[in-house]
Parts: structure tokens; sequence; C-alpha cells
């Protein structure tokens, strides 16, 4: 028992200052931002399934609706720890080359926007949102498309792709347009 209590006592005159700043992880920012945007993703997108698959309108919400539940719910958190997984290895990999300059930097922080450090102004968040709009476009298009080919079999599989293709790049084009006219018409800073 003195022991444990002589290890505690040892353990807390040698550590070091603690520090609460973790970083903001984008996915606690981002991710309920597309559940809200959700709904009227798959109106459109169903829209959009109905003309380019030429199916009926029940088919084509049947379609969209669970493809974009999977993608929104699956897709994007799993992309996200990938994502994460990139953003360790490169910021190990960067700190033993020693590089800098406004080029690393810049790259540095698309490679770091899954988690954001350091927040010196809003304008970070609004960046790192829209540069996580694109591997989030990217793996809806995967997923939706994998689903739709389950679901539509009968469809041909090119018209499937391109139906996922084309309405999630059109769908992540409104949502950084509306994500970056956001803070410029209400003007929000941190």
């Amino acid at each position: 028992m003195m022991g444990k209590i002589l290890g505690i006592v040892a353990l807390l005159i040698l550590s070091q200052e603690a520090s609460a700043n973790a970083g903001i992880p984008m996915l606690a920012i981002a991710w309920p931002a597309y559940w809200i945007a959700l709904l009227p993703v798959i109106l459109f997108e169903g829209f959009l399934a109905k003309n380019i698959l030429n199916t009926g309108w029940k088919t084509s919400y049947k379609v969209t609706a669970i493809a974009n539940i999977v993608s929104t719910f699956v897709g994007i958190p799993i992309m996200w720890v990938l994502l994460v997984f990139i953003e360790i290895l490169a910021s190990l990999g960067a700190s033993k080359i020693g590089l800098e300059g406004f080029i690393f930097n810049l790259f540095m922080f698309v490679i770091m926007s899954p988690w954001l450090y350091t927040l010196s102004n809003a304008w970070h968040l609004y960046a790192a949102f829209v540069i996580l709009a694109i591997p989030f476009c990217i793996v809806s298009i995967l997923v939706e498309n994998a689903i739709g080919r389950k679901i539509l079999k009968e469809i041909d599989r090119d018209k499937v792709y391109h139906w996922a293709r084309t309405s999630n790049i059109y769908s992540y084009f409104a949502i950084i347009v509306f994500s970056i006219l956001y803070p410029l018409i209400y003007q929000h800073s941190i």
C-alpha cells in the first residue's frame, strides 16, 4: 500500500504541466452540419436520380435516402478517421524533416484539417470545413454508387455511377458555397 502512495506522489511531483487544449476534431462540427443538410440533399439528389436514372419517384427517393443516410452516418466518419490517421503520419513525418515556408504551411493546414490544433480565427474553422467537403464528397460518391448498384440491379452500372457522381458534386458544391457565404453574410468570428 505504501508503495502505491509513493508512486502516486512521485507521479505528481515529476509530472509536467498539463494542457487541456486538445484541439478541435472537425467531425464534431462538420458531421452535425451534414445531418442538417441531409433532408434537402435527399430531396435534391432524388430529383436528379429520377432524371438521370429514369426511375419512378418512389424508387428514386428510396435509393437516394438509403444511400445518403449510409454515406452520412457511416461513410463520413470512416473517411474522417482515415484522414486523422493521415494527419498523424504527416505530422510525425513533417516534424522529422523540419520543413518550413508558406507552401509547406499551406500543405500542412490542408492535411491537418480533420483535427485543428489551434484556432487563431474563425476562418481556420470555415476553411477546414470546406477542405473536408472534398474527401467527404469522394466517399459519398463511392458509398452511394455501391448502394445504388445493389438496389438498382437492373440499371446500367455506369448510369448509377453517373448519378452518384453528379448528384454529390452538385450537393457538395452547394454545401461549400453555403459554408463560404455564411460567415461573410453573418460576419461570424471566434
